[in-house]
């Protein structure tokens, strides 16, 4: 049975001989699960769905934490840490995809579209394909690479992913920061970890004083 163990706060706390058995999974799981979901919203076709996903799985775990812990401060550091692992981990998935596998491609722009954003800025994406005639997975230059409707039939050069997971990106993109971010992904998730199981401790020494 679990019982108000949070100093009169009101919340419950999962029973100390139980807490164990969701505490291990979830520190385990979770980074595992924010990277991999991270990594599949590299690919634009499921960009908005990796992104939803991630961020429903991290409040789920946000809640599960605060059951674990009882204490706001372990889930104000579980969310700092689970949201820079879903920023910082596809970036870093990304960069070394291009970095290791791309090929320098010639394509041709066939079109360019008007395009508005979420804060109702402008700019440019423009539609390219291959010299060669190949399919072009993500056949679409956006931001500084695409300059309006003049750019339409100018030859460019881009890096490809040749599996088509990645989208093309400019060939003199610096890939020279992915260390970093592979670093701050690998520390991000190692901390979830450990604070999750810290908290869940935590949790099981007031439950017992309770």
């Amino acid at each position: 049975m679990m019982g108000r163990t949070d100093g009169g706060r009101g919340f419950p706390l999962i029973a100390p001989h139980r807490s164990t058995w969701v505490a291990v999974p979830t520190a385990v799981v979770t980074p595992l699960a924010l990277i991999g979901l991270a990594a599949l919203a590299t690919n634009p076709d499921y960009l908005a769905g990796g992104a939803v996903v991630g961020g429903l799985v991290l409040i789920v775990v946000l809640f599960v934490i605060m059951w674990l812990s009882g204490r706001g401060w372990v889930v104000g550091v579980a969310a700092v840490l689970g949201f820079g692992l879903l920023a910082i981990s596809g970036p870093a998935y990304e960069d070394g995809v291009m970095a290791h596998r791309g090929v320098r491609t010639k394509v041709m722009v066939t079109a360019a579209h008007h395009v508005e954003d979420s804060e109702g800025q402008f700019s440019w994406h423009c539609d390219v394909k291959r010299a060669d005639g190949r399919p072009l997975p993500h056949a679409t230059l956006k931001d500084d690479r695409c300059w309006g409707a003049w750019h339409v039939g100018q030859p460019e050069e881009i890096l490809v992913d040749p599996d088509g997971w990645v989208a093309p990106s400019p060939v003199d993109t610096d890939y020279s920061g992915r260390t970093v971010e592979v670093v701050l992904t690998a520390a991000a998730a190692v901390l979830f970890a450990v604070l999750v199981l810290t908290g869940a401790r935590l949790g099981r020494g007031t439950a017992r004083r309770g």
